[in-house]
């Protein structure tokens, strides 16, 4: 597992949890592992654990995976939770996985979303990873076999940078999940996202996507939200591929009209009237 800082070791009697978290919190992290605590203190696994628990009976800090805890600062104490946005990127790297926070989060971080989502959601690679849940945390992750870093931009946060898809990116991953969300939700986020796409962007992100994907959201931008001038890029990168007739609704009945230029089939009017 990986170690983010390495400070000096302490003797173990000299050894205070209280002067360790003083000293993870002043160089800027929230965030430490218990493989910290067992090089600073000279505890063994088992003594440390028991230690940790205590701090966290009493709300001090929170375990979020096994071995990954976060300090529980005075402004989250009511909460007792901390907002997963300040600790992901640590956590990300101390399970050793790539990641980009998506779907819902990002739509919410580029200002598209009516209320912060209940969930948290990050995008990261296989093996699946068992979503985090409890009383008042959520982390769910999506996996995907892979993607291209150019659509991944970062976040400055308090703690430092967090990686997340660009508005361009997480339309087409929304579509992609539309079945998680519903049609009529992503096209509602769809339509706010239009808002800060770039046209040239969206088509050069669109050519890492699936077809398919590329079909729905050419077709929810420019036939059910009216913005055409954003879909000209996605008829280009659709003018190089072959393509095949694919249902607007993924839960929809099966029938409907097809759409000549998107080669989608109109089997639900769900968000029709958005505008």
């Amino acid at each position: 597992m990986t170690t983010f800082c390495k400070y000096e070791i302490m003797v173990k009697n000299d050894f205070s949890y209280s002067g360790f978290i003083k000293q993870i919190l002043s160089v800027g992290r929230i965030s430490f592992t218990i493989e910290e605590v067992m090089q600073q203190s000279g505890y063994g696994r088992k003594i440390a654990q028991v230690s940790l628990s205590r701090l966290v009976s009493k709300g001090d800090i929170a375990l979020i995976r096994r071995g990954f805890y976060v300090i529980i600062t005075p402004e989250f104490s009511l909460q007792k939770n901390v907002p997963p946005l300040m600790y992901i990127d640590d956590l990300m790297k101390y399970i050793e996985r790539s990641y980009y926070v998506s779907l819902l989060s990002a739509a919410a971080l580029h200002g598209a979303a009516h209320q912060q989502p209940m969930r948290f959601f990050v995008t990261t690679t296989m093996p699946t990873v068992r979503n985090i849940e409890n009383d008042s945390l959520h982390i769910a992750f999506n996996i995907k076999k892979e993607w291209n870093n150019a659509y991944i931009g970062q976040l400055k946060t308090r703690t430092g940078y967090v990686k997340v898809s660009s508005p361009e990116a997480t339309m087409l991953d929304l579509v992609e999940n539309q079945h998680a969300f519903g049609l009529e939700r992503i096209v509602s986020i769809i339509n706010e996202l239009s808002e800060c796409v770039n046209k040239y962007a969206l088509r050069n992100t669109a050519t890492y996507y699936p077809t398919a994907i590329i079909q729905r959201l050419g077709f929810i931008i420019e036939i059910v939200l009216g913005k055409d001038e954003l879909t000209q890029g996605l008829a280009l990168v659709l003018s190089k591929r072959r393509t095949y007739p694919q249902y607007f609704s993924l839960s929809a009945e099966r029938h409907g009209i097809l759409d000549d230029k998107w080669k989608v089939i109109v089997n639900d009017k769900i968000g029709t009237e958005i505008s």
